[in-house]
């Protein structure tokens, strides 16, 4: 591994940390509750046992998010409103997820409706 990538690599990941923080902050779980703590916990256990999924993968689903009318770009987070988990989406599909669930909040929540733009096109888009 040469060192540009590994600087490129590490300035992504500050980067991803920070978009993850203020997702924190803007749901109230940046201060240390028991619950607030146990969730975070969860949230890294969860990230150290996954598999990170190929770049292509990543930017297709940001894509998908982004044209999404639930998506806030401005923090760069699955909410609008009421709407939406509130996850830091660049943070969120870096990893994969269990087949029979997708990680679309839309579909899950059965509200998917692409003709309007929401949600994803299918519920694990991309489909591999």
């Amino acid at each position: 591994m040469t060192l540009n990538r590994l600087v490129r690599d590490a300035k992504f990941g500050v980067r991803l940390t920070g978009f993850w923080l203020l997702a924190l902050r803007l749901d109230g779980l940046l201060w240390p509750t028991p619950a607030s703590l146990s969730r975070m916990a969860a949230m890294a256990l969860f990230a150290l046992r996954s598999r990170r999924v190929p770049p292509w993968v990543w930017r297709t689903r940001l894509r998908g998010c982004q044209r999404c009318q639930i998506y806030d770009r401005a923090t760069r987070r699955c909410r609008k409103g009421r709407l939406g988990c509130g996850c830091s989406c660049p943070m969120k599909y870096l990893f994969e997820f269990s087949p029979d669930k997708s990680p679309c909040w839309a579909h899950e929540h059965g509200l998917a409706d692409p003709e309007n733009r929401v949600g994803w096109p299918s519920p694990n888009w991309p489909d591999k």
